[in-house]
């Protein structure tokens, strides 16, 4: 069977869930902030590792079962750290295909569909 990984990567915690393909969630998994912006992108990766790997072991699932993953990621505004975020995820997910975007973005995209709109963040820290 294979798996989808989402992963909400926040400025003061990082949410983690794995789901079938149908929907259904089997593991989540809450985790400290994964921000590089604060922590810098070594702690990030090892954050990000450590989170991952606790939400596929709670399930006895492999990362080789991860037919996709999306992120979410807090702090990625600049092509500069696009480019550092997405060989970040490369690394982690070693051949499963991946996405990500800014979370703001992400708010954006799914308040307003087709039209404008503005995103207003204050953070939860």
């Amino acid at each position: 069977m294979k798996y989808y990984l989402g992963i909400d990567i926040g400025n003061t915690k990082t949410q983690y869930a794995l789901a079938e393909a149908k929907g259904h969630i089997v593991s989540l998994h809450r985790g400290a902030s994964t921000n590089h912006q604060a922590i810098g992108r070594e702690e990030t990766y090892n954050r990000l590792k450590d989170g991952i790997h606790t939400l596929l072991s709670k399930v006895n699932v492999g990362p080789d079962k991860i037919a996709f993953a999306y992120f979410g990621a807090a702090g990625v505004d600049t092509p500069e750290e696009f480019k550092m975020i997405r060989s970040l995820f490369r690394e982690l997910l070693d051949s499963a295909p991946f996405d990500f975007d800014n979370d703001g973005i992400i708010a954006l995209k799914n308040g307003v569909e087709a039209d404008p709109g503005i995103v207003i963040t204050c953070g939860t820290g």
